[in-house]
């Protein structure tokens, strides 16, 4: 199915039809990253426990964005780290705000309609 969804070069996944591309995660491509230079980078001036410890947090970055996809590839078939059901659902949010920001008046979230909710009873009582 991946190949059918998608083309991959040896470094990355392209979505089939779109001009995107996703970073493959798969284990060569971190290696290869892991050049000398790099290391070079991550230890230059830097004590060794600090040093190891950045590096341990850069590559659990990356640890953490390929469990993402496959997390999504398991749960929706993309390979993308916010599946397009979530995005779109965050674009249409958006929209409907600016659309009401334009209104004059925008609409509060629920969060904030119980932030503001005992100041607005406040002032009602004061009258």
């Amino acid at each position: 199915m991946v190949r059918r969804l998608y083309e991959y070069d040896g470094q990355f996944f392209t979505p089939r039809g779109t001009r995107g591309f996703h970073t493959a995660f798969d284990g060569l491509y971190l290696l290869k990253w892991l050049g000398d230079s790099i290391l070079a980078a991550f230890f230059r001036g830097k004590d060794k426990r600090c040093a190891i410890r950045w590096l341990l947090e850069e590559l659990g970055k990356h640890a953490w964005v390929a469990k993402r996809r496959r997390m999504n590839w398991e749960e929706s078939n993309t390979l993308d780290l916010v599946p397009k059901d979530v995005l779109e659902a965050i674009i249409k949010s958006a929209s409907e705000r600016r659309r009401e920001a334009g209104t004059g008046r925008p609409r509060l979230s629920l969060e904030e309609q119980a932030f503001f909710q005992s100041f607005e009873e406040q002032m009602e009582r004061q009258g």
